[in-house]
């Protein structure tokens, strides 16, 4: 099959990852691929080696009065008075980035892909060119409720009314998409994140962990947990620096605990905000930000537990991740998909929902009984988290797609 995917960055977030390791995935089964994406990001160049790319746009594109009034005359003019106060915002395209999008879009249908893949809600400003195709387009939805919601008219409208089948990240995405898109069960499919599980990366990880523990400066007995993702409050860095300092106090005062956030895309405002709160706990305790790392495997292996504190999240691939490497996640209820990958893999324990002195207690009890990785727990998930199993269910529904399309353009041609 020839396969057009879009996404909305190449950046090292979940979703692009996701997108990635699919690619990948795809191209070993022997199908043709070509990919879009919004914007570029740290992993361009490993997506230019799975398959040709073209970048919508580059990064804080700029917007001149002619571009303004070609906005206004396509759109709007409040929206190109919106572009002119944020060009970055989706379907602020210059003239000469669109002209640019245009003639992709002629080679695209040139080469006639036979459906699209568009990893994310957020694409839909790029959908628009692409109805001219006339091939079944999947979405894989990996955005909850309120971000769904927060999607402008426009882009909501596109992403849902030109999407033949939605592949929802978890039961929890499936259950918004319903009602807060009122996309109709039957059109819905639940494939949640999947990954490549490179053994020799794994081995990797297990044998840097001496190099990591001498970076974090750590000492035999110390005790390991960590965070990972954009410190924010939707990922609740703020209910991970609580549940850490709620630990400390049911921890002997001999063992050290050392909780590190991993993680970059910060806000300068929120990480005052949180520095603030690590100083005026009631506990001390020794919490770090380390920013983005390169490979975040070494520390998923050295840790004693990772904590899921996000207040939503679709279905988080950190999880799955820190699960391939035997390490057990606390998390709170009933937050978004985590909950059922823990429940379905005894990959952890969860926690009422935002009750960080439940979590803190819990994480102690983890932490006193640790006995290293569960090797059962990540033989688990790598039989049934692996991407090229993901990529034939979703080949499925695609080729699903395509022969009804077929029957439907055979009814209208007697």
């Amino acid at each position: 099959m020839k396969i057009l995917m879009i996404g909305h960055s190449a950046d090292g977030t979940g979703a692009p990852l996701s997108m990635l390791q699919l690619a990948r995935a795809l191209t070993s089964m022997g199908h043709e691929l070509n990919i879009g994406l919004r914007r570029p990001g740290r992993l361009l160049t490993e997506y230019q080696s799975v398959a040709p790319v073209h970048v919508l746009r580059d990064d804080h594109t700029d917007m001149k009065a002619r571009d303004l009034v070609d906005t206004a005359f396509r759109y709007d003019p409040l929206l190109a008075l919106k572009c002119s106060r944020n060009p970055d915002r989706p379907f602020c395209l210059p003239i000469d980035d669109l002209n640019s999008v245009r003639d992709w879009v002629r080679d695209v249908r040139a080469w006639g892909p036979d459906w699209i893949y568009v990893n994310t809600s957020h694409c839909g400003d790029l959908l628009e060119h692409l109805r001219q195709l006339q091939c079944p387009l999947i979405t894989h939805v990996r955005e909850m409720r309120a971000t769904l919601e927060a999607l402008d008219r426009k882009r909501f409208k596109t992403f849902r009314d030109d999407t033949d089948h939605f592949l929802a990240a978890s039961e929890a995405v499936r259950d918004d998409l319903i009602e807060v898109a009122h996309i109709r069960p039957e059109m819905i499919s639940v494939e949640a994140p999947a990954m490549s599980f490179d053994e020799e990366r794994l081995q990797r990880a297990s044998e840097r962990i001496q190099s990591v523990e001498s970076e974090l400066g750590l000492q035999p007995g110390d005790l390991l947990v960590i965070g990972v993702g954009t410190p924010c409050e939707r990922k609740g860095t703020d209910l991970f620096i609580e549940a850490c300092q709620a630990a400390r106090k049911h921890l002997p005062d001999d063992r050290r605990l050392v909780c590190l956030w991993i993680g970059g895309g910060e806000k300068q405002a929120d990480m005052d905000r949180y520095q603030v709160m690590i100083s005026e706990g009631q506990h001390a305790t020794d919490i770090r930000f380390v920013g983005q790392v390169d490979d975040p495997f070494p520390y998923y292996a050295l840790a004693n537990a990772h904590l899921l504190c996000s207040r939503e999240d679709p279905n988080p691939r950190v999880v799955m991740e820190a699960a391939a490497l035997g390490t057990y996640t606390l998390s709170f209820d009933e937050n978004g998909g985590a909950p059922d990958f823990i429940r379905t893999f005894e990959a952890g324990a969860l926690v009422s929902f935002l009750d960080t002195v439940e979590m803190g207690e819990r994480l102690a009890e983890l932490l006193k009984g640790d006995t290293g990785p569960d090797h059962a727990l990540a033989e688990r998930v790598k039989s049934e988290r692996d991407v090229t199993k993901s990529a034939d269910r979703i080949v499925t529904v695609a080729q699903r797609l395509i022969d009804l399309q077929s029957a439907r353009d055979q009814e209208s041609a007697l």
